[in-house]
């Protein structure tokens, strides 16, 4: 579906549950904003939407801030492919790392493994010896519908989830209490739903190297 005929659904909806006497009427625009509101709160909460970049890395530096390296508005990590090493990095923990190498913030090598400390910044570990070529696919969300003609970045399956939730969104403007929650309702409904989607799309770490292997996961400690 697309946004015009989310909002012809919308307004169905809305004219259905009408309480006998109510004088709220919405306009195109209402539903439209609360729709596009809708939509990014369901690929917040299913982390359905995918992104793909190219980052470099500085010689000898362990840590990049990701808020230069994406576009805005990413969310999260998924995949990093080294070019240097031609295989997909491993994910790790700073506690992990920590806990088996003493010195791994110093560099000599390719990336093997990334891991994130904090928000916004990304380790690589070894730290490279030299600047290398990363690709990046991203957790992100997605931009807003404007045209009556746009179509949500979603399996069409999930696009029917913008509806209720405009519809709840609305019906608690007009101080409908029990029909924004049973609205409310249908909606976390899509969202476990598409929460179970996109883990079973991204349960198994896929790899840019199709067949090959992940490689085992070692350090040396140095006393």
């Amino acid at each position: 579906m697309n946004l015009g005929q989310i909002t012809d659904n919308v307004l169905r909806r809305l004219t259905e549950s009408q309480t006998t006497g109510a004088t709220v009427t919405w306009v195109r625009a209402d539903v439209q904003a609360s729709i596009n509101d809708g939509y990014l709160d369901f690929c917040e909460q299913t982390s359905m939407i995918e992104r793909e970049a190219e980052i470099s890395s500085v010689a000898g530096l362990p840590y990049m801030d990701m808020r230069t390296a994406f576009a805005y508005p990413f969310l999260g990590l998924r995949r990093m492919y080294s070019r240097a090493a031609s295989q997909t990095l491993r994910p790790t923990s700073i506690k992990l790392l920590d806990s088996r190498d003493n010195r791994l913030e110093m560099g000599g090598a390719s990336a093997l493994r990334f891991f994130t400390r904090g928000l916004y910044v990304l380790g690589l570990y070894p730290v490279p010896s030299t600047g290398q070529q990363f690709r990046v696919s991203i957790t992100s969300l997605p931009d807003q519908m404007v045209d009556e003609t746009d179509e949500p970045e979603l399996p069409e399956e999930f696009h029917e989830a913008l509806e209720p939730f405009a519809c709840s969104d609305l019906k608690a403007l007009e101080s409908e209490a029990d029909l924004a929650v049973a609205y409310w309702q249908e909606y976390m409904a899509f969202v476990a739903r598409g929460q179970k989607y996109s883990g079973d799309q991204i349960k198994t770490s896929r790899s840019f190297t199709m067949g090959e292997p992940q490689p085992e996961f070692s350090v040396t400690v140095h006393e």
